[in-house]
């Protein structure tokens, strides 16, 4: 996690099923629960073969899906724009286009892949006329977490990196009055066009977010030469599950709803 700077891809060792990979997740590495800035894929893919001389002539290979996940986070980031790791890039978005197959289709049963995410691995799937894809977008510790879903992990990297990147040219001023305010008035702007383009939970600037330079830049604080910001960011769901509930309606209340 690296001090929250960076938002770790993991995946299955090559040869494991998928009761292997749970059983790898849960106990051999431990990974449940371990870190809401990472999450785990499954299972490994075939890609076109780069170099016939190193890899031998089959016109693909079996390699780990982290180099191709990877590669769809960029894709997602680059078309969204500002904002887009608060993305989820799952299911079309995580259509994962270098891939030219996957290592098993154990996934595609809903037992065994509910197996699966509960202990936190997010799947790929080959499903019939769909491109090869993510499922799933589950942190490591997406039960205890405070940001349990990659999307809320990865912006809130965002968030932070961005922010530092702005006040690095900022340091070493005078703590006034007008400087906290100078800070305040820059991670207002850059949370309201966060806001504007849909990434947090509520489209009110009032609900999505709260800034505040003051409250814990104490004397004592100053007197460390220390400025201390406490920013907080209403975080969007994720829709794991979509239920339908269908009843019939007799005439008298179809006639009511039509009026209505």
């Amino acid at each position: 996690y690296r001090l929250g700077y960076t938002f770790a891809v993991l995946a299955s060792p090559e040869g494991q099923r998928a009761s292997d990979s749970v059983t790898y997740v849960s106990q051999t590495a431990s990974l449940t629960a371990s870190s809401e800035g990472a999450a785990f894929y499954s299972p490994n893919v075939y890609v076109d073969n780069p170099s016939s001389d190193v890899f031998g002539t089959a016109a693909t290979m079996l390699t780990s899906p982290v180099g191709a996940i990877m590669g769809a986070m960029c894709r997602n980031d680059a078309r969204v724009g500002e904002g887009g790791p608060f993305e989820q890039v799952s299911n079309v978005t995580g259509a994962l286009k270098t891939v030219r197959g996957i290592e098993h289709r154990d996934y595609e049963d809903a037992g065994i892949r509910g197996q699966a995410e509960a202990v936190f691995i997010n799947t790929i799937r080959d499903r019939r006329a769909k491109p090869i894809h993510i499922d799933g977008a589950l942190t490591l510790n997406a039960r205890a977490g405070v940001f349990r879903n990659v999307g809320q992990s990865r912006g809130a990297i965002f968030v932070v990196n961005s922010l530092l990147f702005t006040y690095e040219d900022l340091r070493n001023q005078n703590t006034t009055e007008l400087y906290l305010k100078t800070l305040s008035s820059i991670a207002d702007a850059f949370l309201k066009r966060l806001t504007r383009k849909n990434r947090f939970r509520y489209s009110d600037p009032k609900k999505a977010y709260f800034v505040d330079f003051t409250s814990e830049t104490t004397p004592d604080v100053i007197e460390q030469d220390t400025v201390i910001g406490v920013l907080g960011i209403s975080l969007a769901g994720l829709a794991r599950y979509i239920f339908i509930y269908l009843q019939p309606i007799n005439d008298t209340l179809a006639q009511q709803l039509a009026a209505a």
